[in-house]
């Protein structure tokens, strides 16, 4: 009996394989806690001003009062279960809804998906990161899409993930934009086409807006002053100066690369914010070395290289529609298009490239349960033209790479 309820439920099975591969690789049999940097995220609330910084802790405020850091961390891990449930049902679906010849490949990528460089494992090695309620908000957008009813609520997901942090501007949200406009190619009823149409240029406006606003006026937005602020945060269980929130919204001095005299100098909310967005640019540069670029580059690039020869297919098909040729377009550049915005937004660059690679994923992924797709023999036989062994030690070298999104191999 149970035999014959896992053989027909593969959700259980990704679920399980994603507890214990990161029990066991990705935290090397150690307790998932929170680190001491994550866990004021979930110290703050909107009492000390309307900021994009600040949701995570809202929420986790408005349910409970207990901020001990074992609190946060039963409440970080359920939100990582919560999302590997849902990763898990999609996929499930996606094999269901597979050629029978193409499960064993799909089967054999989704370990890649879910493993490695993956954005996943890096909200285990710095669980409660902002990235599980991107991750969150952008399944249920993919849900509410699979439901004309429910296009509307994609809307306030687009506008949670701002109001966590407007750097999903340039990962999450575009990516939940494109998979709409190619819903929207898929759709034959015009009076749905043209709903989903309304709902994407609003949900692109209402993230735009948001952010603007975010990016003009939350510094100006703040209750307290630094110090007041620490001081609330130590009452409620941190210890020491809340660095993230120093550097990034009050303007501690923590960096030789930005004029922090300038800045304070500046009347304009508009002035300031360009001149904020110059400052991180040069700041990141700083930051940024070669290593946290090249060991996730070399490690992917396999798998990047096949998704891209299923994309590369798909837009040079003349049978298609111009406006699915040019979405799937999109799909390819936006890879390097997070990358680029990264460097704007944070010195985390392998966590942007976690972005990166996870929704180029995603993309292939929609694509294929949505049209059942056969080109996957393609890549079949790319993979079938590489010695096994050789095929083998890869993915056992890909299994056991370990990143941490803050930068360190």
């Amino acid at each position: 009996m149970i035999k014959k309820f896992f053989s027909k439920h593969y959700s259980l099975h990704f679920f399980i394989f994603i507890l214990l591969y990161n029990f066991v690789v990705t935290r090397g049999f150690e307790l998932w806690t929170i680190d001491s940097g994550t866990y004021t995220y979930y110290l703050v609330d909107f009492s000390m001003g309307f900021c994009s910084k600040f949701l995570p802790g809202a929420i986790y405020n408005f349910f409970f009062d207990d901020t001990s850091t074992t609190a946060v961390s039963i409440f970080a891990i359920f939100l990582f279960l919560l999302c590997a449930a849902l990763i898990s049902i999609m996929l499930e679906k996606i094999l269901k809804n597979a050629d029978e010849k193409n499960k064993n490949l799909l089967l054999f990528l989704f370990v890649f998906l879910l493993t490695g460089p993956s954005l996943l494992p890096m909200c285990i090695y710095r669980i409660g990161s902002h990235d599980v309620f991107w991750i969150l908000f952008f399944l249920l957008s993919i849900l509410f899409l699979s439901n004309k009813r429910l296009y509307i609520l994609i809307v306030p997901m687009c506008m949670l993930s701002v109001t966590v942090n407007y750097g999903s501007l340039v990962s999450f949200i575009p990516a939940i934009l494109l998979m709409m406009i190619y819903k929207i190619t898929l759709i034959q009823e015009k009076k749905e086409k043209k709903w989903l149409w309304f709902t994407t240029i609003l949900s692109l406006l209402s993230a735009v807006l948001l952010s603007a606003y975010f990016m003009i006026f939350e510094h100006s937005n703040l209750t307290y002053t630094f110090e007041e602020f620490t001081a609330i945060l130590n009452e409620r269980g941190y210890v020491g100066e809340p660095y993230y929130f120093g550097s990034n919204l009050y303007d501690i001095e923590y960096y030789e690369e930005i004029n922090y005299e300038h800045l304070e100098s500046i009347q304009s909310p508009f002035i300031y914010a360009i001149a904020h967005v110059y400052y991180r640019v040069v700041w990141n540069f700083a930051y940024i070395s070669m290593e946290t670029i090249i060991a996730p580059l070399l490690l992917s690039l396999p798998v990047i290289i096949l998704i891209f020869s299923f994309l590369k297919t798909r837009i040079k098909d003349k049978e298609e529609k111009k406006l699915k040729r040019f979405v799937v377009f999109c799909m390819l550049a936006m890879f390097f298009f997070i990358l680029l915005g990264g460097v704007f937004l944070s010195t985390d660059i392998v966590r942007f490239w976690g972005h990166a690679y996870t929704l180029l994923f995603a993309f292939f992924l929609y694509i294929v349960y949505n049209e059942k797709n056969d080109n996957l023999q393609h890549m079949s036989d790319c993979i079938a033209k590489i010695p096994k062994p050789v095929v083998a030690l890869y993915f056992m070298c890909y299994l056991f790479m370990v990143f941490d999104p803050t930068g360190q191999v």
